[in-house]
């Protein structure tokens, strides 16, 4: 394990929050994409996303039969 994994992925975030005025809204996709990789490196416990607070999303995407893969979960970050 290496320190920083998921920094991009954080960095990203962070920088949604600040263009949108710290209104998670427009972020809550980054946000994810930051959880997963958290669990995905084993940086935290695997949770369900219902309990943190991704099941309107969850739901939408399930009754729209667009579940997502897990590259569509986990995209990699762009290059710098």
């Amino acid at each position: 394990m290496s320190f920083g994994e998921c920094k991009e992925y954080m960095v990203r975030y962070l920088k949604c929050m600040k263009q949108n005025k710290q209104q998670s809204t427009d972020c809550r996709h980054l946000s994810k994409e930051y959880l997963a990789c958290r669990m995905d490196k084993g940086l935290m416990e695997r949770t369900e996303w219902d309990a943190l607070g991704f099941q309107e999303q969850e739901k939408g995407a399930a009754a729209a039969g667009t579940q997502p893969t897990a590259q569509a979960k986990h995209p990699q970050p762009p290059s710098a």
